[in-house]
């Protein structure tokens, strides 16, 4: 886990400093040692040293700075024959989830031709950016947990996890690379190449209930198995319901030490859920309550690391940042979270709407989009907020093989009616099919931000100050200085 950067002059100029500096606005994501290439020449700095890397010349130039999470993750960039690489994320069809020599093999000579392979058929969590002789070739895995974000003006073309790189070096127009596209960077900008997206699926025919939710239990096996299988021990942000229960259950069983974690109010009913739901499965599970003056406190921080004053994000965010900055304290380096399962299985209550005044062919429709765009979403907030406390957010439910079968799934075995309070039945059956206790299996969804008391404390905040609260967020945002660095 990183900052995986990559940096091109459209003039033929020399932009390491460019590539220094982006790193450098990303510092507060790793702690290890950092390096810079070109296609033929790398310069590496150690970690806790003072030096700096000078006279390095290139127009073309990759980077990456490191924060080990496991025993396989190795100082970036990579040298190989004619280019150099960087890769930020994991593979999950290796026996471990070492990356680099397998990335490395697949690559051989021909990384041009094979990054399209890559991205089309290798199932893992993942970027990358290679420097050829030539140009930059760029990717991002289908899923599109880890961010990347591009850019360009009239001088450079950049890519960086986080917006303010590129607003560092004088790019203020980003976007979100798009998940499951390669792009090839030179002189001229960006081409873009779509190799895989997910497809609306045609549902499938005479399959009942029960057999789906039996194929359903086990991809979603695999999937957290997979997320597991390189550490000892993991953290899982816990709510209590079927989507943090389930994965609490599969990590247990994988034979890694689980330890829940759950933020919120301590008045709040789901707060009490949740240490029911630890009890009846048998794992350990710290709480931290909060209160307006912890949220008041963070809210700065956390508007520099999700780079937008969005109301809902923010409610959300809070818990979020607030459970990787306890897991980290305990000395955790990777946490898994049930984002996903909502939009894959039909969780929120807004769909019940959707489908009374619009019908299932409308829903259908919304239910893929929010799938497909569940990386704007959720996923690259959620990321940076994780990466911030050094620790590698994972997330079973944003698995390739488990979305391409959801999407396979009929309407009516994610939600039967317009009627349907629980909601996510397929899941939920599946979930009990794996030996999850009925009480967490079948228990009622409510939404992260009101769950935790954190929207209520947030409005409270702003009603303090006379306004609304998203003026109350967008004033702050405005205040912040993302040159200066963390707040």
């Amino acid at each position: 886990m990183g900052a995986l950067v990559a940096v091109l002059s459209k003039k033929g100029e020399n932009v390491a400093e460019k590539a220094l500096a982006m790193l450098e606005a990303l510092r507060h994501r790793y702690d290890g040692s950092y390096g810079i290439a070109s296609a033929t020449t790398i310069s590496m700095v150690k970690a806790a040293t003072r030096t700096t890397i000078k006279n390095f010349s290139s127009p073309r130039i990759i980077g990456y700075g490191l924060a080990a999470i496991t025993s396989d993750d190795k100082p970036q960039p990579i040298l190989a024959k004619n280019y150099a690489l960087t890769f930020e994320g994991r593979i999950y069809q290796t026996e471990s989830s070492s990356k680099i020599s397998f990335i490395l093999n697949f690559l051989e000579e021909n990384p041009e031709e094979k990054a399209r392979k890559l991205v089309k058929s290798v199932n893992g969590s993942y970027t990358f950016a290679i420097s050829t002789k030539n140009n930059l070739i760029v990717g991002r895995d289908p899923v599109g947990v880890r961010p990347l974000y591009y850019g360009e003006n009239n001088e450079l073309c950049a890519v960086a996890p986080e917006k303010k790189a590129l607003w560092k070096i004088g790019i203020r127009e980003t976007a979100s690379f798009p998940p499951g596209n390669i792009a090839f960077v030179d002189e001229n900008g960006f081409r873009f190449e779509c190799i895989r997206v997910f497809e609306r699926k045609k549902p499938l025919e005479n399959l009942d209930t029960e057999r789906a939710a039996e194929k359903l239990a086990e991809i979603l096996s695999k999937s957290v198995f997979d997320r597991v299988k390189d550490v000892k021990k993991i953290a899982i942000a816990f709510s209590g319901g079927v989507d943090s229960g389930v994965i609490a259950l599969l990590a247990k069983e994988a034979n890694v030490d689980v330890q829940l974690f759950c933020v919120g109010c301590k008045d709040k009913p789901e707060f009490r859920n949740a240490q029911l739901a630890a009890e009846e499965l048998g794992l350990p599970l710290t709480t931290y309550c909060i209160c307006k003056e912890d949220v008041e406190e963070v809210l700065p921080k956390i508007l520099w690391l999700i780079e937008e004053a969005d109301p809902v994000k923010t409610c959300i965010a809070v818990p979020i940042f607030l459970t990787a900055q306890k897991a980290s304290e305990d000395g955790y380096k990777v946490l898994l979270a049930g984002q996903g399962g909502d939009e894959l299985f039909g969780g929120y209550w807004r769909y019940l709407r959707i489908l009374k005044e619009k019908g299932a062919e409308i829903l259908q429709k919304k239910l893929y989009l929010d799938v497909v765009n569940s990386y704007l979403n959720n996923f690259e907030r959620d990321e940076k907020l994780c990466s911030f406390h050094k620790i590698e957010l994972r997330l079973p439910f944003a698995d390739s093989q488990l979305i391409e079968y959801a999407l396979k799934l009929p309407l009516n075995m994610k939600i039967s009616s317009e009627k349907d309070e629980l909601r996510k039945m397929v899941l939920r059956k599946a979930a009990e099919k794996l030996g999850l206790p009925k009480s967490i299996a079948y228990r009622k969804k409510k939404a992260i931000q009101y769950s935790t008391g954190v929207a209520q404390l947030l409005r409270h905040l702003a009603k303090k100050k006379g306004l609304s609260l998203r003026d109350y967020i967008t004033e702050i945002f405005n205040e912040l200085n993302f040159e200066r660095g963390i707040p």
